[in-house]
Protein backbone atom coordinates (compact mmCIF):
# COMPACT_ATOMS: atom_id res chain seq x y z
CA UNK A 1 0.00 0.00 0.00
CA UNK A 2 1.43 3.33 -1.32
CA UNK A 3 1.44 6.20 1.02
CA UNK A 4 0.00 9.31 -0.64
CA UNK A 5 2.24 12.52 0.21
CA UNK A 6 -0.80 14.97 0.14
CA UNK A 7 -2.61 13.35 2.97
CA UNK A 8 0.36 12.63 4.83
CA UNK A 9 0.91 16.72 4.50
CA UNK A 10 -2.51 17.04 5.49
CA UNK A 11 -1.96 14.95 9.01
CA UNK A 12 1.74 16.58 9.41
CA UNK A 13 -0.52 19.90 9.08
CA UNK A 14 -3.63 19.08 11.41
CA UNK A 15 -1.57 17.23 14.16
CA UNK A 16 1.29 18.34 16.43
CA UNK A 17 4.50 15.97 17.15
CA UNK A 18 3.18 14.90 20.09
CA UNK A 19 -0.41 13.65 18.85
CA UNK A 20 1.40 11.90 15.64
CA UNK A 21 3.84 10.26 18.56
CA UNK A 22 0.78 9.04 20.61
CA UNK A 23 -0.93 7.95 16.99
CA UNK A 24 1.86 6.00 16.25
CA UNK A 25 2.37 3.89 19.56
CA UNK A 26 -1.87 3.67 19.53
CA UNK A 27 -1.51 1.75 15.96
CA UNK A 28 1.83 -0.14 17.14
CA UNK A 29 -0.10 -1.29 19.73
CA UNK A 30 -3.51 -2.30 18.29
CA UNK A 31 -1.55 -3.77 15.67
CA UNK A 32 0.33 -6.16 18.47
CA UNK A 33 -3.09 -6.91 19.78
CA UNK A 34 -4.74 -8.02 16.79
CA UNK A 35 -1.92 -9.76 15.65
CA UNK A 36 -2.07 -11.54 18.75
CA UNK A 37 -5.72 -12.69 17.80
CA UNK A 38 -4.88 -13.49 14.46
CA UNK A 39 -6.64 -10.71 12.12
CA UNK A 40 -4.11 -9.95 10.03
CA UNK A 41 -5.97 -7.53 7.89
CA UNK A 42 -6.83 -5.37 11.01
CA UNK A 43 -3.02 -5.54 11.94
CA UNK A 44 -2.22 -4.36 8.27
CA UNK A 45 -4.59 -1.34 8.56
CA UNK A 46 -2.75 -0.55 11.75
CA UNK A 47 0.27 -0.77 10.37
CA UNK A 48 -0.68 1.49 7.48
CA UNK A 49 -1.87 3.75 10.22
CA UNK A 50 1.56 3.82 11.67
CA UNK A 51 3.67 4.52 8.63
CA UNK A 52 1.11 6.88 7.78
CA UNK A 53 1.54 8.47 11.04
CA UNK A 54 5.82 8.34 11.65
CA UNK A 55 5.56 10.19 7.81
CA UNK A 56 3.85 12.80 8.74
CA UNK A 57 5.49 12.98 11.74
CA UNK A 58 8.68 13.32 9.45
CA UNK A 59 6.98 15.67 7.46
CA UNK A 60 6.54 17.94 10.23
CA UNK A 61 9.51 17.60 12.43
CA UNK A 62 11.21 18.79 9.00
CA UNK A 63 8.92 21.93 8.84
CA UNK A 64 9.81 22.88 12.44
CA UNK A 65 13.38 22.80 11.54
CA UNK A 66 13.14 24.74 8.91
CA UNK A 67 10.50 27.35 11.01
CA UNK A 68 13.36 27.51 13.40
CA UNK A 69 16.28 27.98 10.73
CA UNK A 70 14.50 30.97 9.42
CA UNK A 71 13.70 32.24 13.13
CA UNK A 72 17.66 31.78 13.78
CA UNK A 73 18.69 33.38 10.67
CA UNK A 74 16.35 36.70 11.24
CA UNK A 75 17.58 37.34 14.45
CA UNK A 76 21.46 36.92 13.39
CA UNK A 77 20.64 39.68 10.78
CA UNK A 78 18.82 42.26 13.16
CA UNK A 79 20.39 40.95 16.35
CA UNK A 80 23.41 42.76 18.21
CA UNK A 81 25.11 44.33 15.09
CA UNK A 82 21.89 46.45 14.39
CA UNK A 83 21.17 47.29 17.82
CA UNK A 84 24.26 48.46 18.49
CA UNK A 85 24.35 50.75 14.93
CA UNK A 86 20.82 52.04 16.66
CA UNK A 87 22.84 52.96 19.92
CA UNK A 88 25.33 54.23 18.10
CA UNK A 89 23.18 57.03 16.07
CA UNK A 90 21.60 57.76 19.53
CA UNK A 91 24.38 58.75 20.74
CA UNK A 92 25.30 60.70 18.07
CA UNK A 93 21.97 63.13 17.91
Amino acid sequence: MAIKPNDIKKLAIEKNTIQLNQLINQSDEIMRMVMEAGDMDAAEEAAQTSAEAAAALIVRKKGVRDLAQRVRDRVEESGPAKVSSDNNQTEEK
